[in-house]
């Protein structure tokens, strides 16, 4: 390709005088759109949206429309012939006008040129012979301008026009007419903003033949002049004729000159500035990529050694470098001098491709393992790059690379087996011949050294998927590597495993059946043949398994894939692992229950549910089955249904051997609600209130038996658990619930072997509810049915407990007294009923037959010994003490209202009964029971005390003198003094029996009360403090 002049791709430079001489931008210098940039290849069609190409379009016609219209304007107005000033401006203006027409003109031919120019490098058989590449045709505004340098050579812009025949003949070729014009802009107007640019031009005419000095000398004139437009690139121009004429210190000096001048721009600079230097120090960076590629007289060790005495971190930083024309030493260097850049996989790559042209694969692998793990996707190197752009680029760039390499690498060696004349197998070829083939192949192989590259075609896709894995090329490579493997090399476990993750890969490609049928054959191959009796399955069978799922799940239809799935559901089933081969054979029930192997799979289905151990899994699947075709007749329904039950049961037994009772119970609660009418439903719902009580949930546990008898009161669970709901329900204090539920037993199961100890427990617990009426009802009840059982006295002692309890004091009476009559073989029991009866017949007014009572009940309790004496202790206490109440009671009946001639004797009398009831409370204590000795203590005292009130508080007889009266007064205050001191050393010496029995109960309370009230100053009254005991801080 012809290389347009250096300054054309360094300034970028588009359209003659694009505006009038006020408006020339001389920032960039009037050149600024002269010349066309080098462009890279573009798409063959690259496609816009409708609506936006239409508005390009449209726009753009109208643009050239006006152009075409003011062309043809001028052109006439020129036809005219008009003079002076008018003349030579119709005619800059018409030549500045065919020179943007040229131009479009140009732009065209060349997009086509690169369309063709890419088409050819796609399609090089349909390229019959190579696109010539355009020229822009400025002959027609060169002649304009050169007439108008003849006509008028004072135009005002002869600089300009004199430029603009230069350029037009050097891009003609006519270069010695063109270095003339150039060097008369510089003689004529060297104050001109051209003066530079004609400079630039007739150096780079010098730098490209290769004349260094006169280069150097025209450069050197421009760089008089720091605000030059071209003085960035004059300067880096400079630099390289310096180093091209061995003055590497002042090339170095001057280049970095001009980084630095981009430097500063970019931190204090305008923005124009900053466009403009940053600008032309990428078109500098530009020019030398167009020198480094075309022009053949530099080498590409001359470049990098220039760039690395300069600085060689600069080489990794050309954006657009192109490396293929380093030689691999090159590449190294350029490596080592910075590695981390991004351009630093360019390098490497380099290095790759050199290794391949040079047809070393060992060395070429070597340096793709460097690029991949140095360079790839997930290195640090990747992580580091801020151009996250440049970096997938770099990447698709290693990746296509890689891709392409290692495809050679296999093509190679197939061409090398094909040129081999391999031995064909045979179409009919048993699988007993099978082994045979493969070693007849295998020795070929090995003869013709085809192995190793077979070998390093495998390794090269494994180092391509080791960081492109996930590249929509990844399947293909993957399944290439795995044929390899399998076909060539041998290596077949490895082989299933590639095809199978081809097979897992999403989404689903023209691969994946080929690679889940190779897998599965691959697998089943590398199955060892003494796997007979082994109960653990292989790893590699279970790889064979999961390629079978696999293609069942994305190729349902295919024809041959129920058979694959039996065989490999009874490979599971031989090794012992039912779950997996019911998995198999179920699929085939389910989704296949039309396929022969069906009604078989579903008989294998049922002989691993037998023999496996994980009951829930093995309901789930007889679940399944229950809408299998293959099980659909009513006896298969009903052998399902008992497999659910006892699946659901084993589940709940093996959570209850687990310890896990909470979870047992809701698996066997699972049977009743689900099956209720089958005969284990109540057992199961048993076990589930037992596995509740364990589980520490014992009001669950009440409910379930409950409802259990409720429901299922037939079975032999039903009055098990009724009577069971009761003495849960009475443990946790539900006395109501519980008195209930034995009701339930009473009713439902009366001749339940439970139903007399739930009757009696009905009783109890309605009694302690007060319900009395509901007690005493099933009490006599009870006494009905079971009066020969030995409990039967005591339901008839607590009939009257009831009767009492009640507040029914005559039936209470008359039961007591009837069970002391019939019932004495309990001694304590009858010595209770007699005290009970006793008191009773007091309420009821029966004083005589209260005495009676209580003077059988102390009867009997003397003729007592050992542990029947100590168990009716409390009640003979109670019954001495109700004696003392009888003796108190006439002791209340004497009145002292009496004539002053019978007060002593009534004094006497009633003093008799004083003492008489003291001695019968005193010996209360004898019984050693700590309630009723206090109490007898307290009463002691108090009739003491109530005598001594009961006195004070008599009237005086009337009729008496006053003498008399005060007499009588006098001694019967001196008799009631006496009186209170002896209440008060019965107090105390209760007390103090109390304190020694350590029994501080309300009579106890009450005697210190009366001692504070009667004996201040030795008992101070207490404060009321027992109870309210004061805490600390406070």
């Amino acid at each position: 390709m012809r290389m347009l002049p250096a300054v054309c791709l360094i300034a970028s430079l588009a359209a003659p005088a694009a505006a009038q001489m006020a408006e020339i931008n001389l920032d960039r210098g009037p050149t600024s759109e002269l010349y066309l940039r080098k462009r890279p290849p573009v798409p063959e069609a690259p496609v816009l949206a409708p609506e936006l190409e239409k508005m390009l379009n449209a726009a753009v016609k109208q643009r050239d429309a006006k152009r075409v219209e003011a062309i043809a304007l001028l052109r006439e107005f020129l036809a005219g012939k008009p003079e002076g000033a008018a003349r030579a401006d119709g005619q800059f203006k018409l030549a500045e006008l065919l020179w943007e027409d040229a131009r479009r003109v140009y732009l065209v031919n060349m997009d086509r040129y690169e369309r063709a120019l890419e088409k050819c490098k796609v399609e090089p058989d349909r390229c019959k012979k190579a696109p010539v590449e355009p020229r822009i045709d400025l002959s027609e505004s060169e002649k304009l301008y050169k007439t108008l340098l003849a006509e008028h050579p004072d135009f005002r812009r002869a600089d300009l026009v004199l430029y603009l025949v230069g350029f037009a003949a050097k891009e003609d070729g006519r270069e010695n007419e063109a270095m003339a014009r150039f060097q008369e802009v510089i003689e004529r107007f060297p104050s001109s903003p051209l003066y530079g640019d004609a400079w630039m031009m007739v150096g780079e005419h010098h730098f490209a033949a290769g004349k260094w000095d006169e280069a150097r000398a025209a450069y050197m004139n421009i760089l008089g002049d720091k605000n030059a437009a071209t003085y960035d690139l004059a300067m880096f121009k400079t630099a390289w004729c310096d180093w091209k004429l061995g003055d590497t210190d002042s090339a170095a000096r001057r280049f970095k000159e001009v980084l630095d001048l981009a430097v500063e721009a970019e931190r204090a600079g305008t923005a124009a500035q900053r466009r403009r230097r940053a600008s032309l120090r990428d078109e500098a960076l530009e020019y030398l990529v167009i020198v480094f590629t075309e022009d053949r007289a530099i080498s590409a060790k001359e470049v990098f050694d220039f760039l690395a005495s300069i600085g060689g971190a600069v080489v990794l930083g050309l954006a657009e470098i192109r490396v293929g024309d380093l030689d691999e030493d090159v590449a190294r260097v350029a490596l080592a001098a910075e590695p981390t850049s991004l351009q630093a996989a360019a390098w490497q790559r380099r290095v790759v491709e050199t290794w391949a042209s040079a047809l070393d694969t060992p060395e070429l692998l070597n340096a793709a393992k460097v690029l991949v793990d140095t360079y790839g996707p997930e290195t640090d190197w990747a992580k580091e790059q801020r151009n996250r752009d440049g970096l997938e680029r770099s990447l698709g760039a290693t990746e296509e690379l890689l891709r392409a390499t290692v495809k050679n690498l296999h093509a190679d060696a197939q061409a090398r087996e094909k040129a081999s004349k391999p031995p064909r197998r045979p179409k009919d070829l048993r699988p007993a011949d099978e082994a045979g083939w493969e070693r007849t192949y295998k020795a070929f192989l090995e003869k013709n050294g085809l192995l190793q590259p077979y070998s390093q075609a495998a390794a090269g896709y494994q180092l391509y998927l080791s960081a492109f894995a996930t590249r929509p090329d990844a399947a293909e490579m993957r399944f290439l590597r795995a044929q390899i493997l399998y076909f060539k090399l041998f290596r077949l476990e490895e082989a299933g495993d590639e095809f199978l993750v081809v097979g897992k890969t999403a989404p689903v490609g023209k691969f994946h059946k080929d690679a889940l049928l190779a897998a599965m054959n691959a697998f089943e191959r590398s199955r060892p043949a003494d796997t007979a009796g082994k109960r653990e399955l292989l790893e590699v069978d279970k790889k064979f398994a999961e390629a079978i799922d696999l293609y069942a799940t994305l190729f349902p239809a295919d024809s041959e894939l129920v058979s694959v799935i039996f065989r490999n559901g009874q490979l599971f089933y031989d090794y012992g692992n039912y779950d997996e081969a019911i998995k198999r054979f179920g699929l085939i029930v389910t989704k296949y229950p039309d396929h022969p192997d069906a009604g078989p799979a579903g008989d294998r289905i049922l002989a691993a549910l037998n023999k496996g151990q994980d009951y829930e899994n093995i309901e789930t699947w007889a679940r399944k089955l229950k809408t299998a075709k293959a099980f659909g007749d009513r006896a298969q329904q009903e052998r399902l249904d008992r497999l659910i039950i006892e699946s659901i049961g084993k589940s709940g037994d093996k959570y209850a051997e687990a310890g896990k009772y909470e979870q047992a119970a809701t698996f066997y609660l699972r049977v009743p609600k689900e099956f209720p009418k089958h005969k284990q439903a109540a057992e199961k719902m048993m076990n589930a209130g037992v596995m509740y009580e364990k589980a520490k949930l014992p009001e669950k546990a009440a409910d379930v038996y409950l409802e259990l008898a409720q429901k299922y009161k037939d079975s032999p669970e039903g009055e098990k658990a009724a009577f069971a709901a009761g003495q849960v329900y009475e443990r946790v204090a539900y006395f109501d619930r519980a008195a209930s539920a034995y009701e339930v037993v009473v009713k439902d199961f009366p001749g339940s072997k439970n139903a007399a100890d739930a009757l009696y427990n009905a009783g109890v617990l309605r009694q302690a509810l007060g319900q009395h009426e509901q007690a005493i009802r099933h009490y006599q009840d009870y006494a009905r049915r079971y009066a020969s059982r030995k409990d039967a006295a005591e339901v008839a002692f607590r009939i009257g407990a009831v009767y009492e309890d009640a507040g029914d004091d005559g039936r209470a009476d008359k039961a007591f007294r009837e069970y002391a009559k019939r019932h004495r073989d309990v001694p304590r029991r009858v010595i209770e009923a007699h005290v009970r009866a006793a008191r009773t017949s007091l309420r009821l007014g029966q004083t005589k037959r209260a005495s009676d009572e209580l003077e059988d009940a102390l009867k009997l309790y003397k003729r007592l010994d050992g542990k029947d004496k100590a168990a009716a202790q409390t009640w003979a206490a109670e019954a001495r003490y109700h004696q003392g109440e009888l003796v108190f009671k006439e002791y209340e009946k004497v009145s002292l209202d009496v004539k002053p001639r019978l007060l002593e004797k009534t004094l006497k009398k009633k003093s008799d009964l004083l003492a008489r009831a003291r001695g019968v409370y005193l010996s209360v204590v004898d019984y050693e029971d700590l309630k009723w000795a206090t109490a007898s203590l307290y009463r002691v005292g108090q009739i003491y005390e109530s005598f001594a009130e009961a006195m004070r508080s008599a009237p005086t007889p009337s009729g008496l003198s006053e003498a008399d009266a005060q007499a009588y007064r006098d001694a019967l205050d001196a008799t009631i003094i006496e009186i209170e001191e002896v209440s008060i050393e019965l107090y105390a010496a209760g007390y103090q029996k109390a304190i020694q029995m350590q029994v501080y109960d309300a009579y106890t309370k009450k005697i210190r009360e009366a001692l504070g009230r009667l004996a201040s100053q030795q008992y101070p009254p207490e404060r009321e403090s027992r109870s309210d005991v004061r805490t600390g801080g406070y």
